[in-house]
C-alpha cells in the first residue's frame, strides 16, 4: 500500500455477491490495486497449503475456488456479512477473517463522466473455463499434502 493523497475519483469502487447494490469506496488507487492483484492468488494457495487453524481452512475449503480480489483491510465485508467470512482460531480464541471476493470493481472517470469497469481478477488465477479443472488438480494436491480422509471431512462440514 501506498500513501499518496487520493481524490474520491481516484479510489477504486467495489460491491460483492451478496450486496450488489451496495457500492463502498476504497482508499486504493488503480496502482495499489495492481500490486495487490500480483500477490493475493498466491496468498490464497498458500492459506490453504499451509493452514494454521484448522476452522479457517474448512470454511475455505467450503467456500471454494478464489480467483477474483480480496482483502480485509482493502475491501472491509459489510457487518451483515462478517459471519460467513469470519471464524475462530481454536487454540488461540484469535478472530481470524476469510478471504471473501468482490464481485465487481469500478473507477469515476472524471474527464468522460462515467464509471470505468476494473477488472477483478487476480494475476495466476485460472481462466474461468479452466477453473473447475484447475480446483479438481488442486484438490489432488491438498490431498496428497494433508490426506484425502481428512479433506473430505472439512469439506463435508465435519
Amino acid at each position: 500500500i501506498t500513501y499518496e493523497d487520493l481524490t474520491p475519483s481516484d479510489c477504486i469502487e467495489y460491491v460483492f455477491a451478496e450486496a450488489p447494490e451496495q457500492w463502498a469506496m476504497a482508499q486504493l488507487s488503480r496502482e495499489a490495486l495492481e500490486t495487490y492483484r500480483g500477490m493475493k492468488f498466491d496468498a490464497w494457495k498458500q492459506m490453504l497449503l499451509n493452514p494454521n487453524c484448522e476452522a479457517a481452512f474448512r470454511r475455505m475449503l467450503q467456500l471454494g475456488m478464489l480467483t477474483d480480489l480480496y482483502d480485509p483491510h482493502v475491501f472491509p465485508t459489510p457487518e451483515s456479512l462478517q459471519a460467513k467470512y469470519q471464524v475462530t482460531d481454536e487454540r488461540t480464541g484469535k478472530l481470524i477473517e476469510l478471504p471473501h471476493p468482490v464481485k465487481a470493481l469500478r473507477v469515476w472517470d472524471a474527464a468522460a463522466q462515467k464509471y470505468e469497469v476494473v477488472d477483478v481478477k487476480l494475476t495466476g488465477a485460472p481462466a474461468e473455463a479452466e477453473e473447475k479443472q484447475w480446483w479438481s488438480e488442486f484438490l489432488v494436491e491438498l490431498n496428497a499434502k494433508h490426506g484425502a480422509e481428512y479433506i473430505a471431512s472439512l469439506m463435508e462440514g465435519k
